[in-house]
């Protein structure tokens, strides 16, 4: 996948400004997930208008996976934080370790793996069984419309946009089809025009979809919120997705969104310090906290408060950066 910076020029200047407050410390580099990417970006604008003397992140789109080989590579280049939509999984987690790579997971919240579509096509709820079906290469019976699945679903073609393999709201999305596909024999995945791969940013697979008719879009929860006014999300085992399924886990297709923090770089960098406690703050991750607001939603109170705990104890071990004092 090819790697998008996406960084405001009110950011830039904020960080060039700081260079003389922060001798010799870069701003913090943060790869990962687009699926992340609405409130990472959010959360860096925030802590840049909040804590102006510290710089803030350098926010880069990598998709889930790339982000996660990026920052598990013994090079001084490495980033300092990952942001995923799934966690790392063993392997990721041995090569990382390998690498020397020492690093902590904190989980901001939940998000959702959605099914949406224009709010004029004639379909607003599937069981995921018939998901299944309909995604299932098995020619010469392969479903051409979601009739073919089940009687009572309108007249029109399969056609589902689906991020790459690469992306973390892909990978989940494979992984809910593996558990709940596998009463049928022989399942694999088709690949024709009923399951098209968009590749890149969540939001060109959103902006593809309002151009075509009777589309599905495999999406996350937390961009559908910024295209509620023209799409709609489908129901899936006739629950629909909303931060009240999502909390209480009768929505299905549910994952928590993380961020991974090499240690080393925490140790050394006053503003990722900074920037890591602001995150793990009630402000930013309760329940009316402003990761809230941007669409996620928040973890259980006593989750939130075990990993501010063990994070906070490691801080407090390490000695507190010392700043450059400003020339006078």
């Amino acid at each position: 996948m090819r790697h998008q910076i996406f960084n405001t020029f009110p950011l830039l200047l904020l960080i060039f400004s700081n260079a003389l407050d922060l001798q010799g410390e870069s701003p913090a580099r943060i790869v990962g997930s687009s699926a992340a990417f609405p409130f990472m970006s959010a959360l860096v604008e925030y802590f840049a208008q909040k804590t102006t003397d510290f710089h803030p992140p350098l926010v880069e789109v990598t998709g889930t996976g790339s982000g996660i080989q990026l920052f598990c590579q013994a090079s001084p280049h490495s980033p300092s934080l990952v942001s995923t939509s799934r966690p790392m999984s063993q392997a990721e987690k041995k090569v990382c370790r390998k690498n020397g790579r020492d690093f902590f997971e904190i989980s901001l919240g939940v998000d959702a793996v959605v099914l949406v579509t224009q709010k004029t096509t004639p379909l607003d709820h599937l069981s995921f069984q018939d998901v299944c079906k309909a995604l299932r290469n098995h020619p010469p019976s392969l479903a051409k419309t979601w009739q073919d699945i089940q009687p009572r679903y309108p007249k029109i073609p399969i056609k589902i946009f689906a991020p790459s393999p690469a992306a973390g709201t892909r990978e989940s999305f494979d992984f809910y089809l593996m558990n709940h596909c596998q009463s049928l024999d022989g399942y694999s995945l088709r690949h024709d025009s009923g399951f098209v791969e968009i590749g890149g940013h969540e939001n060109i697979l959103i902006q593809k979809l309002l151009l075509t008719q009777n589309t599905l879009g495999i999406v996350s929860y937390i961009f559908l919120q910024h295209a509620l006014k023209a799409l709609k999300p489908l129901a899936i085992d006739g629950v629909y997705p909303d931060q009240d399924t999502i909390k209480n886990e009768t929505y299905p297709l549910r994952r928590k969104m993380y961020v991974y923090v090499y240690k080393k770089d925490l140790e050394t960098n006053a503003s990722l310090q900074k920037f890591i406690k602001m995150l793990v703050s009630e402000r930013i991750m309760g329940d009316a906290g402003y990761l809230k607001l941007q669409g996620l939603v928040p973890l259980k109170k006593d989750d939130r408060e075990a990993q501010r705990t063990h994070l906070q104890r490691y801080v407090k071990k390490t000695p507190t950066v010392k700043r450059a004092e400003k020339p006078r």
